[in-house]
């Protein structure tokens, strides 16, 4: 199992870690560096005019990603991914590889691999209980059963961005990619 960092992103990691700065977005639209980290990371407190000058100043820059890209997170994320290992190799093997990848990329602070006692949904509920704090990311494997949902569901609501590994949902608005892999997030609510 390989990873494809540059494909995803659309060139080298260095080259988009020298990407604009909030400085840069700053000058180019004309406003404060404290408007532009609030458009950035969708706060409010920023009239609509301003807040697409600074994302028009951004894409101009190529701060914010192309179609086809992934937005990069503002600091190092911190991981956890629960697998069900038992003793299957290919799982020990797709946690080492999940290992060894995050380790070779700035953006991740920490990523921490745990092993579930089997693959039914009490294992996973248990062991999501004592996730992190920190917690920006979770990647699971798991079964398609109500306590999974909810569980992601709740995490989720509290702002933790969750993939579902091999296993797709059958959560009619869960967006699906022919990989499956399944992003989940909150909803926004109206």
């Amino acid at each position: 199992m390989d990873f494809a960092v540059c494909g995803i992103f659309g060139g080298s990691l260095r080259e988009i870690m020298k990407k604009a700065t909030i400085t840069d977005i700053a000058r180019k639209s004309g406003l404060s560096t404290a408007t532009v980290d609030r458009v950035l990371n969708d706060r409010g407190g920023v009239s609509a005019a301003n807040r697409q000058r600074v994302l028009r100043a951004a894409k101009e820059l190529g701060y914010l990603p192309s179609e086809g890209m992934l937005a990069l997170p503002s600091r190092p994320a911190h991981l956890e991914f629960f697998i069900p290992f038992g003793h299957n190799s290919f799982m020990q093997d797709v946690a080492r590889k999940i290992t060894a990848f995050a380790s070779s990329l700035p953006l991740v602070a920490s990523c921490n691999v745990t092993a579930l006692d089997g693959i039914d949904p009490d294992a996973l509920v248990t062991a999501l209980e004592d996730l992190p704090l920190q917690t920006n990311g979770v990647g699971v494997i798991t079964v398609d059963h109500p306590k999974t949902r909810h569980a992601i569901r709740r995490l989720c609501e509290s702002g933790v961005r969750v993939v579902t590994i091999v296993r797709t949902f059958s959560r009619p608005h869960a967006p699906r990619s022919s990989a499956s892999i399944t992003w989940w997030r909150a909803e926004p609510r109206r």
